[in-house]
């Protein structure tokens, strides 16, 4: 792509001086003029040939920063009243206005050329000063989408995901776990598995590649094996859906990790990527492991591609420190923006090209905030003293979605309700006044599974402050002490930014000394931003605002002012996900962080601004909206912009023109 200032001849523009016609080009070729009316002004752009890389399709940055004053006082703020055209004065071609700001004298316009020399200068217009035209709409034949569908620079639907379970930055660090488990919470998304005796895994400040701490898996004896995972268990079954990543059947990926070792012993050291059924029946269908390492190895790169099976749906990434014989350490870099699993797409480029990715923000909506998941008692729940159940807490999230709690049997056959609410705070106590209700019917409530997390999901997101406390209220819609339910606690306090209350009306409260509820709050993250690579390079965008994009918000990096991926003739391998942020967003839904829907690349060897025609043997000419159609064999379909009022057309037998005069309707042609 060249990249030019649009300076040169600029010159007043008028009206009438551009004739409105179809013009004949031999050979069976039309192309169809241009109406400038209500332009007042041009710019002469000269395109060096030395900066033509490819003769057809070309794009053409125009810097419009480097233009002279007085273009600023005429062309439209945001730009969308600038046309192009080719050195003709009356052939259109497609543009993009990336930006246009006549505040700060700023603008690039990319402009595709469908035929270019690359052995003598090229002559173009750019039109602009008519303050009753609007931008072009993206689907228009001259506006965004034109540009880069023929062009060679890709406009590539993703659609990546908030929040990544690999963001441990928030984490304490340094608190090593000895026994299978999450590694400190959670939220933090690994636990460490005991294969053998003598192992420990921990968040690592010590030895860090591009975040505060890594993954780390130590064996402190010769009989120690371990390894980190994503799900709670080894056992893999529908419980742990929302813990895998979801993929794509027959579908190629990618896995990187990048490791360092003390003393591993043989080939100890990798990655590995198991896959399962939708239903999870039966183990594994296939696993793929990265390279192994051995001994002292300083930072290197474990990697695999793969392509997943035809019934394949789910996967879990797996990190080994799996052979015993030596005390030693292995480090895994598992904040790298390119850790974890992408998926490849590839696209095939004619010549060299240039892609410019389109991405769709997805919000995840199951990360974790606050949490106390220790349990070890139960409080009954529904009685005549206990009719209401309070657990205090403090967020530090603002989009709050769901809570978490866990239901005991209680005594007797218990025949109520149960509603949730999300209470602010007065002086310590729940105010009375509900932010959002659930409420639980009791055929639902006792039919949940005693003991297992149930998750109630609010009416909609709730938008709270994230250094104020709030209340979980459960209310029992009968008070009998016969007949009870029971919630799962601890006889602790073990969550030390709450208290945990009881009240037989809702009114006045009493602290429950010592305990406090087992819950989670769960919130909503945006995507703050997002990686697409090649082999070669790499894009990193990050959203404008720390809150990041809002669900569903289309992202054109065409737009962003950034420099676009190089793509080499012949196929190109993309890989993409999205990373979060720099904090620890809780327990993230890991399904893949980005999914290609389609790749629109089509480069065109033939595309002109010249319209071919079949036989000349006009019956009748349609023009309604803007849109002629020509009823001949062809049935070829014309659309122009302006108000044309006479077409010129090759006569078949050579004797002459056929002059098509016509208004709005339908009429027979005649010679002149």
């Amino acid at each position: 792509m060249s990249l030019v200032s649009p300076r040169g001849d600029q010159n007043s523009q008028g009206e009438d001086s551009i004739l409105t016609s179809l013009t004949n080009l031999g050979n069976g070729l039309i192309k169809i003029n241009k109406d400038w009316d209500g332009y007042s002004r041009r710019i002469k752009i000269t395109v060096d040939h030395t900066t033509v890389d490819k003769t057809v399709n070309f794009l053409l940055s125009v810097d419009l920063s480097l233009q002279e004053s007085n273009f600023w006082d005429y062309v439209k703020d945001g730009g969308g009243d600038i046309r192009v055209s080719a050195d003709d004065e009356t052939t259109e071609y497609a543009r993009h206005i990336l930006s246009c700001d006549t505040t700060a004298l700023t603008g690039e316009v990319i402009v595709l050329i469908p035929t270019i020399s690359n052995t003598v200068d090229t002559d173009i217009y750019l039109f602009y000063g008519n303050p009753n035209n609007d931008d072009y709409a993206d689907t228009d034949p001259y506006g965004k989408n034109a540009v880069y569908a023929d062009s060679g620079y890709a406009q590539t639907p993703l659609s990546v995901k908030g929040g990544v379970v690999r963001v441990i930055d928030s984490a304490m660090g340094d608190i090593a776990r000895t026994t299978s488990g999450w590694i400190e919470d959670e939220k933090y998304g690994w636990t460490m598995i005991r294969d053998a005796t003598a192992v420990s895994g921990e968040f690592d400040s010590a030895v860090t590649r591009t975040g505060k701490f890594t993954l780390k898996l130590s064996t402190t004896d010769t009989t120690g094996r371990c390894r980190a995972i994503l799900t709670p268990t080894t056992t893999v079954a529908a419980s742990s859906q929302k813990y895998l990543i979801t993929l794509k059947p027959s579908i190629e990926y990618y896995l990187s990790v990048y490791a360092k070792t003390t003393n591993a012993a043989l080939n100890s050291v990798y990655a590995q990527m198991s896959m399962y059924k939708s239903d999870f029946s039966g183990s594994a269908t296939l696993t793929a492991a990265t390279n192994k390492i051995t001994g002292d190895n300083d930072w290197t790169l474990l990697e695999k591609k793969f392509t997943t099976n035809a019934d394949c749906a789910y996967g879990q990434i797996i990190l080994w420190n799996t052979v015993a014989g030596n005390i030693s350490d292995a480090w895994f870099d598992v904040n790298d923006p390119e850790f974890g699993l992408e998926p490849v797409s590839t696209i095939t480029a004619p010549s060299a090209s240039k892609l410019y990715p389109q991405v769709t923000a997805v919000s995840s909506e199951d990360n974790i905030d606050q949490s106390q998941v220790v349990s070890n008692t139960t409080l009954g729940f529904g009685t005549i003293n206990q009719k209401y159940r309070a657990q205090q807490f403090l967020p530090t999230k603002k989009n709050l979605t769901s809570v978490v709690i866990r239901k005991i049997a209680g005594s007797g056959t218990f025949v109520g309700d149960v509603t949730i609410s999300l209470q602010a705070d007065s002086s310590n106590n729940p105010s009375g006044t509900p932010l959002a209700t659930v409420t639980v019917p009791n055929a639902t409530w006792v039919g949940l599974t005693a003991d297992t997390d149930y998750t109630v999901a609010l009416p909609q997101t709730l938008i709270i402050d994230d250094s104020t406390k709030y209340w979980i209220v459960l209310m029992t819609s009968t008070a009998d002490d016969s007949n009870t339910t029971g919630l799962r606690c601890v006889n602790s306090d073990a969550y030390t930014n709450g208290l945990f209350k009881s009240s037989a009306n809702g009114v006045t409260w009493s602290t429950t000394a010592n305990f406090d509820l087992y819950f989670k709050t769960l919130y909503s993250k945006n995507t703050t931003n997002f990686t697409v690579r090649t082999d070669t390079e790499t894009m990193s965008v990050t959203a404008p605002t720390t809150d990041g994009w809002a669900n569903g918000t289309v992202i054109d990096t065409a737009t962003l002012g950034i420099t676009p991926l190089t793509l080499s003739p012949g196929v190109n391998n993309i890989y993409y996900s999205s990373n979060g942020s720099a904090t620890a967003d809780g327990t993230v839904d890991p399904s893949l962080q980005a999914t290609i829907e389609n790749v629109v690349f089509d480069l065109n060897d033939n595309f002109t601004d010249e319209y071919e025609t079949s036989d000349i043997d006009f019956k009748t000419i349609t023009a309604v909206d803007n849109q002629i159609e020509k009823t001949t064999d062809g049935q070829n379909v014309y659309e122009f912009k302006g108000n044309p009022t006479k077409f010129k057309m090759k006569d078949t037998d050579g004797d002459g023109y056929t002059y098509l005069t016509f208004s709005k309707g339908t009429i027979t042609a005649s010679r002149e």
